[in-house]
């Protein structure tokens, strides 16, 4: 049996394991450990998203060190994967193989990824958008969040919206983020969610603290999916994962602490989706945190992680 068919067989299977256990042995560096959780990683991503926050939060105790790991899960129900989502899957791994890799080249192939899941799993991935979204939330009342980037620019200097409007002029923020990743039509929920996150990505970003730097887009992504269950995240976190394991083994430890710290930093700030964004353009940036109680993303790795590892394309080689 190859090593792909053997991954492509744990995550069929699910984590039939102990979560502390295993998620222990892979943070003292025991392969087929890391494998069994970035196996976890991609079952729960598109496969069985009621393991997400089970699987997280057990990944965070373990790699911050403190709290106890979360008990292994009866089983949860799951989607079976087509082939076709195997191809997508070991063709974005095989790229990253073969060029210089970053977590921003990376997400581009996460669409092929979402697009190729069974039917089953939206079914799945709308129920658990559900309850994500509580009855009276502010995000259940709201109508569409307006983008205005005409608007922004009038918006006074350290406001959220001229801090907005100048990462499009930098081309950090791209409004059209949602529509150039081609999902297929989702259920209800999942739509307005995902829209949504899409919509104020850079709003996210700004209030709580993350740059665009690529160890912050991992940071990022986790703390999205610990606020809302965001979709796309669990799938770009996934696909970081298997590349880390299957191609990057020596940067592991390092995605998986930053992913714990993201993951943390959600659960501990307010909901996101509660704040009337339309209401707060023109408010300074640092004044909507203290309004809020937003905490700010910090992390115990540098900002530029990433381009100090040649591998990855730093200065030495393009992204």
């Amino acid at each position: 049996m190859s090593a792909k068919q053997h991954f492509e067989e744990l995550v069929i299977e699910g984590p039939a394991w102990s979560l502390a256990d295993t998620i222990k042995a892979a943070q003292a560096g025991d392969e087929p450990a890391q494998g069994k959780v970035v196996s976890a990683m991609v079952w729960a991503a598109f496969s069985a998203p009621d393991g997400v926050r089970p699987l997280y939060d057990a990944i965070t105790e373990v790699w911050l060190g403190a709290g106890d790991v979360p008990a292994d899960q009866a089983s949860l129900p799951s989607a079976p994967l087509p082939a076709e989502f195997w191809d997508a899957f070991w063709s974005a791994v095989d790229q990253a193989r073969a060029t210089r890799y970053t977590p921003a080249s990376a997400t581009a192939r996460v669409a092929d990824l979402s697009c190729a899941t069974h039917p089953d799993f939206l079914e799945l991935a709308e129920r658990v958008a559900q309850r994500h979204v509580p009855a009276g939330s502010a995000f259940r009342e709201a109508a569409t969040v307006k983008i205005d980037p005409a608007f922004w620019s009038r918006c006074a200097a350290g406001t959220l919206g001229h801090e907005l409007h100048q990462m499009i002029d930098a081309g950090q923020y791209d409004l059209e983020i949602g529509s150039k990743r081609e999902l297929r039509t989702l259920p209800p929920t999942l739509n307005r969610l995902t829209t949504h996150v899409d919509s104020l990505d850079g709003a996210w970003r700004l209030v709580a603290g993350y740059d665009v730097v690529d160890s912050h887009l991992i940071a990022f992504a986790a703390f999205c999916l610990a606020q809302c269950g965001h979709l796309f995240s669990a799938s770009a976190l996934a696909v970081f994962a298997a590349i880390a394991h299957f191609v990057l083994p020596h940067s592991f430890h390092i995605l998986m602490y930053l992913i714990a710290e993201g993951w943390r930093h959600g659960q501990q700030s307010p909901t996101l989706l509660d704040i009337d964004w339309d209401a707060h353009w023109s408010q300074p940036v640092a004044a909507l945190r203290e309004r809020y109680s937003v905490p700010v993303y910090g992390s115990v790795f540098g900002k530029n992680l990433f381009r100090t590892l040649p591998r990855y394309g730093g200065p030495s080689g393009e992204h």
